[in-house]
């Protein structure tokens, strides 16, 4: 028996991208934005901190409240972690 591997599928794209990770308190955080969906950011004892509606492309987030430490933005299910520094 001879097994063919497909690899003919395009790559899955992550929902978002987070551009500039780390990020300092006062800039802007850039996301590149995969779909349309809402965006929840969480700090590091799982409070939720920002709830955002985004669409597809760019995306700024102020980043004025926010203090030092590690978050994680949620994107429908799909997690990834962001420092404030």
């Amino acid at each position: 028996m001879k097994v063919v591997f497909d690899n003919t599928d395009p790559p899955v794209k992550p929902l978002v991208i987070i551009l500039n990770n780390p990020v300092h308190i006062g800039d802007d955080i850039r996301l590149q934005v995969n779909g349309n969906f809402v965006l929840r950011l969480y700090n590091e004892v799982g409070e939720l901190v920002l709830t955002k509606a985004c669409h597809r492309g760019m995306e700024l987030w102020p980043n004025h409240g926010l203090p030092k430490g590690k978050y994680v933005v949620d994107a429908n299910g799909e997690r990834q972690r962001l420092l404030v520094l």
